[in-house]
């Protein structure tokens, strides 16, 4: 029995795969870069995957929430103001339901709709490429195209309180600012990442003035594939309770993730500080 001769087309997939997901070495990356400049192919090749993979990220965006819910609230005012000036035309609301509880019904609705696409991401919306395999992105690559993005947090927490929510909520165990920060450290805020897993939530800071994350998962959904870093960054891990907390930085050493704590109750919304201000 013969063996059959490599698929050389299907070795260059994967190095071109490995190469836009930041997987290669530092001199793999470097061979790999050589060819580009001798190889039109390649280079082609290279950008139309790139087009690729920004189109697919714009499409797969969930819908903001605010957004739509504010479009829900000013549709329901239009229609209220349309019963006052028609009332024999108005949609009536079901009798004794107040208005605010019409207004938390519109939220509630709101954020089904956020839910259900967060739940058609994880089942179903997924890249099924046949070398995508492990975390959609690495915490390398999450924390540079964060900076390409403006450096900027999806939301805020409004004091430690809600901040220990977030992540009970998430994780099933809370965890605080503990405030005050350490000197020169600037809370922005938080965004979700599928790097540990796609439930993985990363908090942003600058530590003076430099940009730094921290990304916070279930220690039992942690694998060292997230590890790698590029030269110029470090990386810093601490378990925390059933927590494990991973802080990338261009510092050498951590300004975070030793300074989180895992409160044993929750703590007081009455903070001067609360996170991104």
């Amino acid at each position: 029995m013969t063996t059959p001769p490599p698929n050389h087309d299907d070795e260059r997939s994967v190095l071109l795969d490995r190469y836009l997901d930041d997987l290669l070495s530092s001199a793999e990356r470097a061979a790999f870069e050589a060819r580009l400049a001798a190889e039109r192919d390649l280079a082609d090749a290279v950008a139309c995957q790139r087009r690729v993979d920004e189109s697919l990220e714009r499409y797969a965006r969930p819908p903001d929430a605010a957004a739509v819910l504010q479009a829900a609230m000013l549709a329901a005012a239009a229609q209220a103001q349309a019963g006052a000036d028609s009332p024999g035309r108005a949609i009536r609301p079901p009798v004794g339901v107040p208005g605010w509880r019409r207004l938390a019904i519109a939220a509630v609705l709101v954020l089904g709709l956020i839910g259900s696409w967060q739940i058609y991401r994880l089942n179903w919306g997924g890249p099924q490429g046949r070398y995508d395999v492990g975390p959609h992105r690495t915490m390398a690559q999450a924390y540079r195209h964060t900076i390409e993005e403006g450096f900027t947090a999806k939301w805020v927490c409004r004091d430690d309180r809600e901040f220990a929510l977030v992540f009970l909520d998430q994780f099933g165990d809370m965890l605080s600012m503990n405030f005050p920060l350490p000197a020169g450290v600037e809370a922005l805020g938080l965004k979700y990442f599928d790097v540990i897993s796609p439930r993985t939530i990363s908090m942003l800071a600058r530590v003076e003035g430099e940009p730094v994350m921290v990304f916070v998962d279930r220690l039992e959904r942690d694998h060292d594939t997230v590890r790698e870093v590029p030269p110029g960054l470090s990386l810093h891990r601490r378990q925390l309770g059933s927590l494990v907390l991973y802080e990338i930085t261009p510092r050498d050493e951590p300004a975070l993730i030793f300074h989180l704590q895992r409160p044993e109750t929750l703590p007081e919304c009455d903070t001067s500080e609360p996170p991104g201000q």
